[in-house]
């Protein structure tokens, strides 16, 4: 046997072992057995599109089942992350900190519910009015990443726009 090939054998014979000792031997479950993976919905919830670029102080008021958010920024923004609104189930998207001011934008909110009918938002720049409405949900329903056996069954998104 070349040498190259003879010093794979003892490690080739010890992997072989170390899967023995583990309890797997090597068989290779039936095609028809059913695995589910953990693969979430990935962007679930509510997306509310807009953009801002106006340089600025912007106060968000989002209110979702009843229960009010309030999302703080301004333009140009800081260079660091955090979110601006004070509850962990609404974003306002925070675009480009590290680039330029005229590159930054403050842009979309995601709401992370897929039962809510209704959301209303109102959007101020410095203390004027940039809209205020309430926008009635329709989701789209797909179906879950790993199938129908599988959580989660479905996937709801809805996406709407501001103002």
């Amino acid at each position: 046997m070349p040498p190259a090939r003879a010093s794979l054998v003892p490690a080739l014979v010890a992997l072989g072992s170390l899967a023995a000792s583990c309890g797997h031997t090597g068989d290779v479950a039936p095609l028809d057995a059913k695995t589910c993976t953990t693969i979430g919905c990935g962007l679930e919830g509510v997306e509310i599109a807009f953009t801002y670029r106006e340089a600025g102080t912007y106060i968000f008021e989002v209110t979702v089942d009843g229960e009010k958010t309030t999302c703080r920024a301004s333009l140009p923004l800081e260079p660091r992350f955090s979110n601006a609104c004070d509850r962990i189930d609404v974003v306002l998207g925070l675009i480009g900190s590290a680039l330029p001011a005229e590159q930054q934008s403050i842009q979309n909110l995601n709401v992370k519910t897929t039962t809510a009918e209704v959301v209303h938002v109102r959007a101020t720049r410095d203390g004027v009015l940039l809209g205020d409405k309430t926008i009635r949900l329709s989701y789209k329903v797909t179906p879950g990443p790993n199938g129908p056996d599988c959580e989660p069954k479905e996937c709801k998104s809805a996406t709407a726009t501001f103002p």
